[in-house]
């Protein structure tokens, strides 16, 4: 499972890396976009901000980890990084 934290300009850098779809995160689904809130959450680890990222993260954890490459991570389609 690979989280990506990124926003803007530099989520294209990753939709673009030429290796990413070689990786077995990418392969099998199991890639995560953290978008700017999560991101935030994460940046400011406070005890606001930790449990928002924990109760957004999780479910995007569960999809990321079933199993079922067919399983689609809502935020990795959102975000634009599935094929």
């Amino acid at each position: 499972m690979l989280i990506w934290v990124v926003s803007g300009d530099a989520l294209e850098g990753v939709i673009g890396m030429p290796l990413r779809k070689s990786m077995t995160s990418h392969i099998e689904g199991r890639e995560i976009l953290a978008d700017e809130m999560l991101s935030a959450a994460f940046s400011h680890t406070s005890l606001l901000s930790l449990p928002h990222a924990l109760n957004e993260l999780l479910p995007l954890i569960e999809l990321a980890a079933d199993g079922d490459p067919a399983t689609v991570v809502t935020s990795s389609q959102v975000g634009g990084l599935l094929d």
